[in-house]
């Protein structure tokens, strides 16, 4: 659905089903990949993207690999539409270009990756980062 009411919704059940995750899986001594979280706060108006994201970062594990697989609007729209089905309300490319903007700031110090590439050259990417990373380790 569209409209303000509805965004503030999502909004809201988004955050709650995060912090559920971060207290049923971030505990112990395990590895946890949370995907969606960090990078999500790019959703949110700009005035509160930056906040929140400080306080996920704050509350949810780090590593010193974090990736960022940057896609450009347009190809993200051409995949969403390959897709098939129906889209939901953040996939139209005006949110698309706003909210990649928003992740880019986000997402500054993070390992970004050109995701428009072959399934098979971003892997190759994000291996080459990771065996730098241990061999430096």
């Amino acid at each position: 659905r569209r409209g303000k009411l509805w965004r503030a919704a999502a909004t809201v059940f988004y955050g709650l089903d995060a912090l559920r995750s971060i207290l049923v899986y971030c505990h112990g001594n395990r590895d946890v990949i949370l995907v969606r979280y960090t990078l999500a706060c790019a959703y949110l108006p700009e005035a509160m993207a930056g906040p929140v994201y400080t306080l996920f970062n704050f509350l949810l594990p780090r590593s010193p690999n974090m990736f960022f697989l940057d896609v450009t609007p347009g190809e993200a729209l051409r995949r969403i539409k390959d897709r098939g089905g129906d889209r939901e309300m953040f996939e139209a490319l005006p949110h698309l270009e706003k909210n990649r903007r928003r992740a880019l700031l986000i997402a500054s110090n993070w390992k970004i990756i050109d995701g428009n590439k072959a399934p098979d050259e971003v892997f190759a990417q994000i291996v080459s980062y990771l065996s730098k990373s241990n061999n430096t380790a």
